[in-house]
């Protein structure tokens, strides 16, 4: 059994640089190492270029589900789904823990921090349901 900690532990601890770590890229690291598969479509190398797709897509939940599917409840999810997480004037791509009760995210300097799920307003199915 493959647990997300290892997995998030593996992962090449960055500054946030969006030619290689964000938090799409973070959450995508993590769902590719499970599934096999990179959920990310998108092509983009500066946050100029991330925020136009996003802008183009309706946000970040709506880019997301047009590629993961709809948006669920964070007590549907299971480890190493992508879920997105709201703080007062922050909005990111997370993925819940081995124990379903935290959160993983990439931290703006390039540590991966957990969070209480309950900052988490949803996800969705890593292997697109």
């Amino acid at each position: 059994m493959v647990l997300i900690s290892d997995l998030v532990h593996e992962y090449p601890a960055r500054r946030i640089d969006y030619k290689r770590a964000d938090c799409a890229r973070f959450a995508a690291y993590i769902v590719e190492r499970l599934t096999g598969d990179n959920p990310i479509p998108w092509a983009y190398s500066s946050q100029k270029e991330a925020e136009a797709i996003l802008a183009e897509h309706g946000g970040l939940v709506r880019a997301v589900s047009a590629v993961m599917g709809k948006l669920r409840p964070t007590k549907v999810l299971e480890p190493g789904d992508p879920v997105i997480y709201r703080f007062p004037g922050v909005v990111g791509l997370g993925v819940v823990d081995d124990e379903k009760r935290f959160a993983f995210i990439l931290h703006e300097k390039g540590s991966v921090v957990r969070i209480p799920l309950g900052y988490c307003v949803g996800g969705w199915y890593k292997c697109r349901a």
